[in-house]
């Protein structure tokens, strides 16, 4: 990103990996790194980090105050309502929105149910057209879309949906990058 440092949103960062490849990767250009995550690992996860380093963890993004990028690193289609969190970081004032891994389909989305491991968790399945939809009404324009291989079990290959009817399989998730003009 252009600029000085930058104020990111991170959206089920969990412990905070990312911040640590970004300041690792790019020293100097993270002002602020608040990861959104379950209000009982907040506290928790604060503790793995020291107390100077620009990393917090709040449980809404409306805790999350102004920020310039926005990061959904394998999440968004575990939201309850997937366009909610999408609009809070677009209120947030975020210029830039990642989405990573995310099972994008050619249908509507759908919800359906995740095994891991011995549970089963919802998730949604995300219709390509909606996303880009709703991305243009917050404001921003796909800039990047890009499939690839996620590791399942340590094999890159397809998401395992042969239950599934051929129209409605992710095949490889993708990723997208949109940005506001």
């Amino acid at each position: 990103m252009p600029g000085g440092p930058v104020r990111v949103i991170d959206f089920g960062g969990g412990a905070g990996m990312s911040y640590l490849q970004a300041a690792r990767s790019a020293p100097g250009r993270v002002a602020s790194w608040t990861v959104v995550e379950r209000p009982a690992l907040c506290s928790r996860l604060s503790s793995l980090h020291g107390v100077d380093d620009p990393i917090r963890f709040v449980p809404s993004i409306s805790a999350a105050g102004r920020a310039d990028l926005a990061v959904f690193a394998s999440s968004l289609h575990y939201a309850e309502d997937w366009r909610r969190p999408l609009a809070e970081v677009a209120a947030a004032g975020c210029g830039t929105v990642l989405l990573e891994e995310v099972p994008a389909v050619s249908v509507p989305s759908f919800a359906t149910a995740q095994r891991y491991h011995e549970h089963r968790i919802a998730v949604w399945m995300i219709g390509l057209a909606e996303l880009i939809e709703t991305m243009q009404g917050l404001g921003f324009v796909l800039r990047l879309s890009e499939r690839f291989a996620s590791p399942i079990e340590g094999l890159a290959s397809e998401l395992p949906m042969e239950n599934f009817p051929p129209t409605h399989r992710v095949g490889f998730a993708s990723t997208f990058l949109f940005l506001r003009p």
